[in-house]
């Protein structure tokens, strides 16, 4: 919550071109210590949710199983199985962050300002 109000905060307040560099400086540099914890909290949620639905009788209450008329199914843990390797993406995405507040906060080392 904390990210998305500073994001937006700056956001709103560049379409005025009014953000005050402490705003700025935020929104590029609390992501270092603020999605690191993020990403841990849903990881660890994820995880406990799979050990709690893993047993094949709380499985099935979350799943759709076959047959059914649309001849389709849905394993929710095997659908979390699939959440969790998408996180593998994490250290691109945050990489890509570092690069985003190079740019940003020290614009002699580009020639263009991103937002």
């Amino acid at each position: 919550s904390i990210t998305e109000i500073i994001r937006y905060g700056y956001y709103a307040l560049n379409l005025f071109q009014t953000s005050p560099q402490l705003l700025t400086w935020c929104r590029y540099s609390f992501f270092i210590v603020l999605y690191p914890l993020g990403v841990t909290g849903e990881l660890v949620t994820i995880v406990k949710a799979m050990r709690t639905i893993y047993p094949e009788s709380v499985r099935n209450r979350y799943s759709i199983l076959l047959p059914n008329k649309l001849n389709f199914g849905f394993d929710y843990f095997y659908f979390l199985v699939v959440v969790l390797l998408a996180y593998t993406y994490f250290p691109t995405m945050f990489k890509h962050m570092f690069t985003q507040r190079a740019k940003t906060l020290n614009p002699s080392s580009s020639s263009k300002k991103v937002n």
